[in-house]
């Protein structure tokens, strides 16, 4: 009698692991997959047809094969190897699936996709892009130059002011502003220690190497309780916290440990904003039995992310049934869990659509089926965390704010953007296995991104 492995292993061997055109619970996205169960490989495939317009500019038959190579090539190797598939049913851990993605040229009418190409001027920048859904293949729109890195410099801006504001929020929701300290003691309460710890994890998690510069200010002094003679002790006080974080933060969020308010610029009235936001009242001495954490940012320090957005990478997200992440919150399933994923309820909040969802037009009603299976994704798999989904403009106070993820408008692949690719794993084989058999696990060479789960 063969084993249920042994039975898998048949059914790979028997061709019994692939579909055809395979779409997403989210409503859009098509592509091929085969799972070749001996070599560990998922192989995704899509079939597109390039139709190049010379409505603005003439192509030369030379450019049109050498811009679609390159554009092939480009999204091939973006969505490859970002995540695999670990198997964690007890004794199949060999089974680590490998993701490869293709991108092959088809006749229209077996194609997944028809890319419309136009030729701009090369002076002109990028007109960006958009898949239509409407028709079969779904069309997308864009231009020659989608295939190059696109410099955004306000939306990186913009990714890096949500630091700051997860940060400061993350301070907030832990209560850990200020860290009161027993008199004449440097020494931190159990219940103190646990939360710095959970805050100094959450800032390595939402931390990437994009976004350098942002500081967190250990600042520790003494009260009027404290005894006089107890030379040094806020700078004891701010070690015993900075010690923590010192354990857990990479280099991409420095520390800067002082019992000096007036060492660097500013550093006084952020002390002081600090405690008064903790405090509920005005605070107007810095002189306090314990340690205040302030977010801060020298001035000498370029407030952007360091990326740059290609386009057609993002749009062949969408090819993978991966909604938008900038039009905002539709569906109140998906608020739910971004909120508990992100921390950041009260930017998302802002960022919900309200009134009555049956009077949205359709673009919107359509944008809300796709996040409510995405939701419905995120509760298939636990073990991810949802991308953030704000408003393309959405701001914070005056501040406006972005994320850096590839289908809101930055480079990132996180762990929710393989979900449907897991699916379809998971489809293809829930005769064998449980769809929570499969685990989603960085690749060697994408180790960063285990903050994301």
């Amino acid at each position: 009698m063969p084993t249920s492995e042994e039975k898998f292993i048949a059914a790979g061997r028997g061709g019994k692991f692939q579909v055809a055109n395979w779409e997403a619970i989210t409503g859009i996205g098509c592509f091929d997959a085969i799972y070749n169960v001996q070599a560990n490989q998922l192989d995704i495939t899509f079939r597109v047809f390039v139709d190049f317009s010379d409505h603005d500019q003439p192509w030369r038959e030379d450019e049109k094969l050498k811009w679609q190579q390159r554009a092939f090539r480009v999204v091939s190797v973006f969505w490859s190897d970002r995540f695999s598939f670990q198997c964690t049913r007890k004794g199949w851990g060999k089974y680590n699936v490998a993701v490869k993605v293709h991108v092959v040229s088809s006749p229209l009418g077996s194609a997944h996709l028809k890319l419309r190409v136009s030729k701009l001027p090369d002076d002109w920048p990028t007109s960006g892009g958009g898949v239509g859904w409407g028709q079969k293949p779904a069309l997308c729109m864009l231009d020659n130059k989608a295939i190059e890195p696109k410099d955004q410099r306000s939306l990186r801006e913009n990714i890096f002011n949500l630091r700051i504001y997860q940060m400061e929020q993350g301070l907030r929701d832990r209560q850990i502003g200020f860290i009161p300290f027993d008199k004449n003691s440097a020494t931190l309460s159990t219940d103190a220690r646990a939360r710095i710890l959970s805050y100094a994890r959450y800032v390595h998690r939402i931390s990437t190497k994009d976004i350098t510069g942002i500081q967190l200010v250990i600042y520790g002094n003494t009260g009027s309780s404290d005894n006089i003679f107890q030379a040094g002790l806020g700078k004891r006080r701010a070690k015993a916290v900075s010690d923590i974080f010192n354990c857990v933060l990479r280099d991409e969020t420095s520390l800067l440990v002082t019992d000096s308010p007036s060492r660097k610029k500013g550093l006084k009235e952020a002390i002081l904003r600090t405690m008064t936001d903790h405090m509920g009242n005005n605070v107007t001495s810095t002189s306090i039995q314990g340690v205040c954490i302030v977010v801060r940012v020298p001035k000498d320090v370029d407030r952007a992310a360091e990326m740059n957005y290609i386009v057609l990478c993002h749009e062949f997200g969408h090819m993978l049934g991966l909604p938008d992440e900038y039009m905002g919150r539709l569906h109140p399933k998906l608020t739910d869990r971004v909120n508990a994923d992100n921390l950041i309820s009260r930017t998302l909040q802002l960022a919900t659509k309200g009134g009555d969802p049956t009077q949205w037009g359709e673009a919107d009603q359509r944008k809300a089926g796709q996040q409510a299976g995405m939701a419905g994704l995120l509760d298939y798999n636990r073990d991810v965390k949802s991308p953030t989904f704000m408003d393309q403009n959405q701001f914070i106070g005056s501040t406006q704010v972005g994320s850096n993820s590839i289908m809101f408008g930055g480079m990132e692949v996180m762990p929710a953007h393989y979900l449907t690719i897991w699916a379809c794993l998971a489809e293809m084989t829930w005769k064998y296995l449980s769809p929570t058999d499969w685990k989603i696990v960085p690749t060697p060479s994408n180790r960063e991104a285990v903050r994301y789960f």
